[in-house]
């Protein structure tokens, strides 16, 4: 299966809390899955929703953040008994009971019937899986995969959803926009641990993570990497992507006043343009060899990849 994210508010929130995606659910309301990679995004099937990817130009209720998802790829159609599911003439269509589904053609959906859009990745075929639950065992079961799908201490999304988040964004980035990505940890972490013992360790790291949600929109996504280590991406264009980036840092060590602890990050980032051509897992490793430049001078401090001098002009 392949790897996306979401930011509709029916789905994954990226830029609400946790309590915001728990919202009251509609009585008696079927829930799609959709499974891509090691992600889960849960959606309430309610009306008319348009399902696809998204583009500059629109914005489906049921987004599909992979480049071989065609934008308007089908849609479902809910009451207050059943769901069905009409195609699209889609790029690259979709299977239902081992069949693809013809452009026009309908379908009635039963608890448990399961979607397929084939996609590929490095060349090979992939799959998103949808899964239609009714029943409340089915959808408790399918609630609970996808909520281990987020970091459990900071409720940020785990890997496979960012890195499909940065692949997504950079395949719509404008002529004059550059692809932020950025790899941030916090200074003398160990220290925090070994002073203030392994619980304030980990408050350390959901105020990190609180902080790096509040600046989350639908068009910034950050991740906790693993231990003390958080990447984040964004879209911008200009001398403001400077900005942000040293907001950022400052928010987090502002958290911090009152406290007895004062926290401070040091970030290394990367710009990629829609030209580039690597790979991205080498736009993290970039970022990544900008923070050990950082963090060779020091700390509280932000570098860019492939610049000498700490970024502070922009």
């Amino acid at each position: 299966m392949n790897n996306q994210s979401g930011s509709s508010e029916k789905t994954i929130v990226l830029s609400k809390k946790k309590k915001d995606r728990k919202k009251r659910r509609v009585a008696n309301s079927p829930r799609l899955f959709v499974c891509c990679g090691t992600g889960i995004i849960a959606y309430d099937l309610v009306g008319t929703q348009v399902m696809g990817r998204p583009t500059g130009l629109s914005n489906p209720d049921i987004p599909i953040f992979d480049e071989y998802v065609s934008k308007d790829h089908g849609c479902f159609i809910s009451g207050e008994v059943g769901a069905r599911f009409i195609a699209e003439a889609t790029t690259n269509g979709i299977l239902y009971s081992g069949r693809f589904l013809l452009p026009g053609e309908e379908v009635n959906l039963s608890d448990g019937d399961e979607l397929m859009i084939p996609t590929f990745s490095d060349n090979r075929q992939m799959y998103i899986h949808l899964i239609v639950a009714f029943s409340k065992s089915r959808i408790a079961f399918w609630e609970e995969m996808s909520h281990s799908t987020f970091d459990r201490l900071t409720d940020l999304p785990g890997r496979d959803t960012f890195t499909a988040w940065m692949i997504n964004r950079k395949h719509y980035l404008k002529d004059d926009e550059d692809l932020i990505v950025g790899f941030m940890d916090v200074d003398d972490f160990k220290r925090i641990n070994d002073v203030y013992g392994h619980l304030e360790g980990d408050n350390a790291l959901k105020i990190v993570g609180e902080c790096l949600k509040a600046r989350m929109t639908e068009d910034t996504i950050a991740c906790r990497w693993g231990g003390d280590e958080f990447v984040f991406a964004f879209a911008s264009a200009g001398k403001r992507r400077g900005n942000r980036i040293l907001q950022m840092k400052d928010k987090i060590t502002e958290a911090t006043v009152g406290l007895n602890m004062r926290i401070t990050v040091s970030i290394g980032y990367t710009r990629i343009k829609k030209s580039n051509h690597e790979r991205a897992d080498e736009w993290i490793n970039q970022a990544d060899q900008a923070l050990y430049q950082a963090k060779r001078k020091g700390k509280n401090v932000v570098c860019e990849y492939g610049i000498n001098e700490t970024a502070i002009e922009f």
